[in-house]
């Protein structure tokens, strides 16, 4: 039987990240989507993101239960070098057993972050949707304008996955 592998997001970025990571893990799995309700702001800061990964993966697994689940959630943490952007990867397991990841971090400019908080109590906006409006960059895809087209959010995400997949998922012949 195949391993199915459910995603807790409809974004196309995500459900790429997670095909292209399987591939390169070397792990075979049927791929699908459930739409979920992360219960966090559209910019989730520090904490927040941990809590909406996770809710993404579990009502991800309960959309198709005996799958395995994934939840990503995209958000700002502060550090020593400034405000970084980063994705947290909850990854479930059918018997409800979670392991968690991060990807790499994209430096943001203070000032996209000064904008950015002014703007979220009256509004849901991101870090993409401010830089998308100040450059025309696409707003689910400000990885690739912060760093200057050496990558992208969906080869952040593939990046990340792929370790994790290896660590975690059956292989191919196990599955």
């Amino acid at each position: 039987m195949t391993m199915k592998i459910v995603v807790g997001s409809m974004s196309e970025i995500k459900l790429a990240a997670v095909r292209d990571a399987l591939a390169r893990a070397g792990r075979a799995a049927e791929v699908l989507s459930a739409a979920t309700e992360p219960g966090v702001p559209a910019q989730p800061l520090g904490d927040e993101t941990f809590a909406g990964a996770r809710a993404r993966a579990r009502q991800a697994g309960r959309a198709h239960p005996g799958a395995w689940s994934v939840g990503i959630e995209n958000g700002l943490f502060f550090s020593r070098d400034g405000w970084q952007d980063k994705a947290v990867l909850v990854l479930r397991s059918p018997d409800e057993s979670e392991r968690l990841a991060f990807s790499a971090s994209v430096a943001v400019p203070n000032a996209v972050i000064a904008e950015l908080k002014r703007r979220m109590r009256r509004e849901r906006i991101t870090v993409g949707g401010v830089l998308a409006e100040r450059t025309g960059c696409d707003h689910q895809d400000s990885h690739a304008f912060l760093t200057n087209g050496r990558t992208d959010r969906q080869a952040i995400l593939t990046e990340a996955l792929t370790q994790l997949f290896r660590d975690v998922l059956p292989e191919k012949e196990n599955a």
